[in-house]
């Protein structure tokens, strides 16, 4: 699909975009200075010294992922090859479940369909005239016999004349019998093409699965099954859309929220059904990741907003740590920072370390709660 297209559509329709979002995975050691070069220990007295206290913090291990606040999308694709004949809402238009969006050129399947509509129609009057003539005659033998047994009708000798007429009953009523099997049996076969004809139709139609807006048609006429044909936005869902994460990923992660203009929203990942029942639909598996703010609060912000998705894939509460920012290596690879004492005075202190995520490094041995470290300019 053309994401040029779809976006300038969304933006003529209803005044929203809809575009993928450039995923940033930002994990493991951010921010430590490494080999830094060891800054000099002489400060001038008026020149003010930037430290911390080393204390405990909760660490994240998080991936981001930018977003783009987007109503529910659609898109669909004919599910054969062909010439696309006609697209029947215009960019914009708001349609029904059921209606129906667009259908390849079908004139050579309509061709064979009128064609054996037309043999149908041959061979049932064909057969038609002799079930009739049949009946018709089963109808005046049958009343002949009835007149004759109730002494409305004399002949000369009833019991021969009965004898005649129950003759030409079964005669006519195996010739009966045998149109109407002939006829069964030679209607089989067009009837059976006619029903997968008229079945195949439906690969040439695509119909609007829920109620929704049109916000994409395509402007290419030769169709395959890649080329999106038309997309719907079912504005009455509301979504975070991002680029693809992976579906374990998500669910193993220990806090999942969003982040616009320094405030914080919870999220709730919404996992694609991609075993739908509907064959034009677009499989988004593998493009796009959906979430939904989980208070709710997505209503009040507006489509096209971008935000910041965050996935804490580890989070460890009250961990001994300090600020990335303060720590040093040396030419061995060994970490270290320095220690600032009342009186400004630094000295170096090696340091054993542990995790590090984003903002902070744990401190597992050579430092203590309290302890003031050297926080480079």
């Amino acid at each position: 699909m053309n994401k040029k297209h779809i976006i300038s559509a969304l933006m003529l329709s209803i005044a929203i975009f809809i575009m993928g979002c450039s995923g940033l995975s930002i994990q493991g050691k951010a921010g430590v200075n490494s080999k830094a070069e060891i800054p000099k220990l002489n400060t001038p007295a008026d020149t003010p010294m930037n430290t911390v206290s080393v204390g405990y913090h909760d660490m994240a291990f998080s991936e981001y992922h930018n977003a783009i606040v987007t109503p529910y999308v659609e898109e669909y694709v004919f599910s054969m090859n062909g010439t696309l004949a006609t697209v029947y809402p215009i960019l914009g238009e708001d349609v029904k479940a059921g209606d129906l969006l667009a259908e390849l050129d079908h004139s050579d399947i309509d061709a064979e369909i009128s064609a054996l509509q037309i043999e149908i129609v041959e061979i049932e009057e064909s057969l038609s005239r002799i079930i009739d003539e049949a009946t018709a005659i089963l109808e005046q033998l049958n009343e002949r016999k009835a007149n004759i047994l109730s002494g409305k009708l004399k002949v000369s000798n009833t019991s021969g004349e009965i004898a005649v007429i129950d003759s030409d009953i079964a005669f006519y009523e195996a010739k009966l019998a045998n149109a109407n099997e002939s006829l069964t049996i030679t209607l089989e076969g067009p009837v059976a093409q006619l029903a997968r004809l008229e079945e195949k139709l439906s690969d040439y139609r695509i119909y609007a699965p829920f109620d929704g807006r049109v916000i994409y048609i395509t402007d290419e006429t030769e169709m395959n099954k890649r080329t999106t044909a038309i997309a719907l936005a079912d504005t009455t869902r509301k979504y975070l859309q991002t680029d693809y994460v992976v579906e374990s990923y998500i669910k193993r992660a220990a806090k999942l929220y969003a982040t616009l203009d320094d405030k914080t929203y919870p999220l709730q990942y919404v996992p694609l059904d991609n075993n739908n029942d509907n064959p034009n639909l677009k499989s988004a598996k593998g493009l796009l990741t959906y979430f939904v703010i989980s208070d709710g609060s997505i209503s009040s912000i507006e489509y096209g907003r971008r935000m910041l998705v965050t996935i804490d894939t580890e989070y460890i509460e009250n961990v001994l740590s300090i600020p990335n920012t303060t720590l040093f290596t040396d030419e061995n690879g060994m970490p270290f920072v320095y220690i600032v004492d009342e009186n400004g005075v630094r000295t170096r202190q090696d340091i054993v370390i542990g995790e590090t995520d984003n903002i902070y490094t744990a401190v597992i041995d050579g430092l203590k709660e309290g302890d003031v470290v050297y926080v480079p300019n």
